[in-house]
């Protein structure tokens, strides 16, 4: 199913805006008028599923004719602007009192005011765009970022995610008849989503977790949650890994936690990273994580916020293995060339003398410069792969081992 890169350099954006999340001009649905009409079909299109699972959905900013790439992202509380793509529209933003978190910062929001989306067959009027450098998610997915479209617009639908199909469909708030196959989560009103689940590993804890579909991985939990709930058996198996987030890179730890019921679905051996919450970005005690897309895309997914709802159901993908793989290294693409970076120290990466900055040119027979077609090789368990570099004005190769997290 989805497949992650090489050393999980996860680039979540984490999460959010502390401020209240901001309005659509389709946010004045009464709570009467929803409870008393029926949904309605507003648009169909189809989105791109990631190999690390982020949804992209195409649209358009403001007047602008430019077709754009928007992350669709639950754990987002707004929705932002690439600061490179206002810059080329010649946009100055409002600097503002509000505060964004992140994994390695927490800064001053700056933002462009009252501004559309236009997606097909639909445009969304009076948004607040902040701006953020989404550089970072530009090099790990190896396409054009634009922006980020979070609460600022879930919360004034009913949106459907199809991963299926890789279709999305966007409703008018209203009564609607969920399938009946699945089952239906609640979640806080007004707020992020955060839905419950049951970890259970050294012993079983129930908590809610934010659903963060921006987030590229199954499982993230704060060490102060790890700790204070001992889910974690003392000997599980535990590798140094990174993510890089609003403000920077920080060190992580990645292990499995050997079984997850969200409502009557159960998955066992999850991926799981571990990190220090400095800026407490994961609502901790409120909530115990977060729950990313490569663990949600294997449902199909129903968000209805104007209702505190989220069906979910399982997809064609539910019953896959989870990718255990590890390497110790991340993969970006600068220039059109793919580049190493952040070797762990003891990795495999480390152990085969890969280094920060070699460009790959080839991994065994493949020599096509597709850093996606790497990233699927070096996430094969057991593989023993010859990694042909260019370092410096010198070329060489090495053998690389991936190790498995179990």
């Amino acid at each position: 199913m989805i497949s992650n890169t090489l050393y999980k350099t996860f680039f979540v954006r984490l999460l959010c805006i502390t401020a209240t999340a901001l309005f659509t001009s389709f946010s004045a649905y009464s709570k009467n008028e929803t409870e008393s009409s029926k949904a309605e079909l507003l648009t169909k299109f189809p989105f791109i599923l990631t190999n690390r699972g982020i949804i992209i959905i195409k649209g358009q900013f403001g007047s602008f004719p430019d077709t754009l790439n928007f992350i669709l992202d639950t754990g987002s509380g707004g929705i932002s602007i690439d600061s490179a793509t206002a810059q080329r529209f010649n946009l100055t933003p409002t600097i503002s009192e509000e505060t964004l978190k992140g994994l390695a910062q927490k800064k001053t929001a700056e933002f462009i005011i009252d501004q559309k989306l236009r997606l097909p067959r639909l445009q969304i009027n009076h948004l607040n765009f902040h701006v953020n450098d989404y550089s970072f998610l530009t090099e790990a997915h190896n396409i054009k970022i634009h922006g980020v479209i979070g609460y600022s617009f879930l919360k004034a639908y009913i949106v459907k995610l199809n991963y299926d199909q890789f279709m999305i469909e966007v409703w008018k708030p209203g009564s609607i008849a969920y399938p009946k196959e699945g089952y239906v989560l609640k979640t806080r009103p007004n707020k992020l989503a955060a839905i419950d689940a049951t970890l259970r590993d050294n012993r079983k804890i129930d908590s809610k977790f934010y659903f963060d579909t921006g987030a590229d991985m199954c499982f993230m939990l704060p060490d102060k949650f790890i700790k204070d709930s001992s889910v974690l058996n003392n000997n599980k198996k535990i590798f140094t890994s990174g993510a890089e987030g609003l403000g920077g890179k920080k060190e992580m730890m990645l292990t499995t936690v050997e079984e997850v019921h969200i409502g009557p679905y159960s998955l066992k051996k999850v991926p799981t990273y571990i990190f220090d919450d400095t800026y407490n970005v994961s609502n901790y005690p409120a909530t115990g994580g977060i729950i990313g897309n490569e663990l949600m895309a294997r449902f199909n997914v129903i968000i209805n916020y104007p209702n505190n709802e989220i069906h979910i159901a399982p997809n064609n993908t539910f019953n896959q293995p989870f990718n255990y793989s590890y390497v110790g290294c991340s993969l970006l693409v600068e220039n059109g060339k793919t580049i190493i970076k952040d070797i762990v120290k003891d990795s495999p990466a480390h152990v085969a003398g890969l280094k920060d900055n070699d460009i790959i040119y080839g991994i065994n027979n493949n020599f096509k410069n597709d850093i996606e077609e790497y990233k699927m090789l070096l996430s094969k368990t057991g593989a023993k792969l010859k990694v042909f570099l260019l370092r410096g004005n010198q070329v060489t190769s090495t053998i690389v081992e991936v190790k498995s997290i179990l």
